[in-house]
């Protein structure tokens, strides 16, 4: 089993732990979520996505956009979850797109290189 192997990568984790930190907050400004992005970034690697994952969010200087914006609904059910049950409330009876409240979330770049660094060494290439 080499480092490349997914497999690898999550026997390692469990023995090191990599925060990769994130933001996410309403457009309006009421709610904000800190949470740590790495479970996500492991998740890409076990599924082959990690690369594309990785230069989506170069693209768009880690935050802002849809891409980053997959990050924190990945954690709907969990880390995210108080943003999202605040926007169930604020948008409830409000009309499909006139006055939606959304969300946007920041993902810390150096923070995703050092994740990278110790699981994906090859995925720096990116940058």
């Amino acid at each position: 089993m080499d480092g490349s192997d997914p497999a690898y990568a999550s026997e390692n984790q469990c023995k090191r732990r990599i925060e990769v930190q994130a933001v996410c907050y309403s457009d309006d400004q009421q709610k904000r979520v800190e949470f740590d992005a790495a479970p996500y970034f492991h998740e890409q690697l076990i599924n082959g996505r990690l690369e594309k994952v990785i230069q989506s969010l170069i693209d768009i200087e880690f935050g802002g956009d849809y891409d980053s914006d997959n990050v924190c609904e990945f954690f709907s059910a969990s880390q995210t979850k108080p943003l999202f049950d605040y926007l169930d409330v604020v948008n409830r009876g409000r009309p499909q797109f006139d006055g939606i409240v959304g969300f946007e979330c920041h993902v810390d770049e150096v923070d995703v290189k050092q994740w990278l660094y110790s699981f994906s060494p090859e995925t720096l290439s990116l940058f």
